[in-house]
């Protein structure tokens, strides 16, 4: 057997031994392997070679043997890749010199963005200094401001706007003025608004003893959809645009539907042949709606599922409110040697479970908040191995911000990042590899008759989550939280509160 390492070869020409980045440099390019052999000269011999064969390696094959004449790099923070190569931080945007260990991705502080942290992100400029743009991008018709003076094109397209308007978190949009309470319009009325709207009564003043409202721009109203149907021909007004008319096929002027009426979305069982393939939830607000002329009243519904209200300052991420869960994929997910998890939440509760995923035997994962730490947990079979991040005093995890988590599984090694923080664990048992699950993922709780092997707590998370994604090998798995087969006490696609 010939294993490819430096101390094997030498250099042809001068005969002396050759180091690793000699060999590493002519590994990265080989084409084909010459065997050289000894032979007889005799004319009537006969040659053969057998028995040949070259063992490669792969770092994300599942169930074979583990090679272990190939080399691996465990790399100390501040390096990646398969050589160990610098991060490349830059200093000026990122949380420190580490970075991720399998996509070199760096933790870049608030406002940069890039592989190195070494550009601003979208809503900021001017790098270094990555200062916020001079507009809420929620108001504008570009993914980001002008670079030089900060400005915005404003959605009403009004040239010199700066498109800024945030109000209370917890304030509900609440139908102030509609059509049923509109008593007239008054021309004329002028008052100087601040740029940032900080409470809802900012937009409210009162003139001569009687209330008069400033209507928020276009932008922030939403969209107004109306359908009609009369007969044989149906059409729909969006925001005043009128669609094509079309027609039905045939001579039937009756719709015979007998059924309930569902607003913005289906139940998992419905079965929709007859109304086409989208019957997963709209991740919007609906009010005012009517039909034939009668309001609905959707404070009183039938029957509701995973319906939040509406909140006046709401961005990305799901909302958990402490009394349940999310589960997904009902079919089983396999974790096994590798796995690659990542999140982030806010929350201001000390306690709550994040995500896990547990056999009925021993195998599992688990990564959950425990008096303010956050832990992660794997069994392969073998016994439970902890990675625990305690944050400093000054660091508190539990204040109502955005804190990023990284949890991977490397066979027998566990590695948990916290803003940008690393701890590492390992079994002694080095020849257990992997965790055997088949079986549903459950993020921020679980029920209570469901065993989780890999976590301590039983206490739901409160908070929001968001990019929660699932890496194993090649393949990666962002969690849609709406599609969950079951879902409790969550609600998706509203996290209420300003971006903080």
């Amino acid at each position: 057997m010939v294993r490819l390492v430096p101390e094997n070869f030498r250099d042809f020409k001068t005969k002396r031994e050759i180091d690793r980045d000699q060999l590493m440099t002519v590994l990265a390019n080989v084409t084909h392997l010459l065997i050289r052999a000894n032979y007889n000269s005799a004319r009537m011999a006969l040659y053969r070679l057998d028995s040949v064969s070259l063992d490669i390696a792969s770092p994300n094959a599942i169930d074979l043997a583990v090679a272990t004449d190939v080399e691996h790099c465990e790399c100390p923070q501040g390096y990646t890749g398969t050589s160990c190569e610098a991060c490349n931080c830059s200093v000026a945007g990122s949380t420190g010199p580490q970075c991720d260990v399998l996509s070199g991705q760096c933790h870049c502080k608030e406002g940069f963005g890039g592989q190195s942290c070494d550009q601003c992100a979208l809503g900021y400029r001017r790098f270094p200094d990555c200062v916020p743009c001079d507009c809420d991008l929620r108001g504008t018709l570009a993914d980001t401001c002008d670079l030089e003076q900060g400005l915005c094109s404003c959605t009403e397209d009004s040239g010199t706007c700066s498109c800024k308007i945030t109000l209370a978190s917890d304030q509900p949009l609440l139908p102030v003025v509609s059509q049923s309470n509109l008593k007239g319009t008054v021309e004329g009325v002028h008052f100087q608004a601040p740029d940032t709207l900080l409470d809802a009564e900012a937009v409210r003043q009162h003139v001569h003893g009687e209330p008069f409202y400033w209507r928020l721009p276009k932008q922030f109203e939403g969209d107004q959809v109306k359908t009609e149907y009369i007969k044989r021909k149906g059409f729909m007004t969006v925001d005043g645009q009128e669609s094509p008319t079309v027609t039905v096929v045939g001579n039937a002027t009756t719709l015979d539907v007998d059924g309930k009426l569902y607003l913005g979305g289906l139940p998992v069982n419905y079965r929709a042949r007859n109304i086409g393939n989208t019957t997963h939830s709209i991740p919007a607000c609906i009010k005012e709606v009517t039909v034939n002329g009668k309001q609905l009243d959707k404070d009183s519904p039938m029957s509701a599922f995973a319906v939040d209200r509406c909140y006046a300052v709401a961005q990305e991420g799901t909302f958990f409110e402490g009394s349940g869960y999310a589960a997904l994929v009902k079919e089983g997910y396999r974790v096994r040697l590798d796995l690659n998890i990542t999140l982030e939440f806010r929350t201001s509760s000390k306690n709550g479970v994040l995500l896990g995923i547990s056999s009925a035997k021993v195998d599992a994962i688990g990564l959950e908040i425990v008096d303010g730490k956050v832990l992660f947990h794997v069994n392969n079979g073998a016994g439970r191995i902890t990675a625990t991040y305690e944050p400093r005093a000054s660091r508190n995890l539990c204040d109502g911000k955005w804190h990023t988590v990284q949890a991977q599984k490397i066979k027998h090694r566990i590695v948990l990042t916290v803003d940008g923080n690393a701890v590492r664990a390992e079994s002694p048992h080095t020849h257990s590899t992997s965790a055997d699950t088949n079986d549903p993922i459950y993020v921020g709780g679980y029920p209570a008759h469901v065993k989780q092997n890999c976590l301590t707590s039983k206490t739901s998370f409160r908070g929001c989550v968001r990019s929660l994604k699932l890496t194993r090998g090649p393949q990666v798995q962002s969690l849609d939280l709406s599609r969950a087969f079951d879902l409790q006490g969550v609600f998706p696609h509203s996290c209420p509160g300003p971006e903080s």
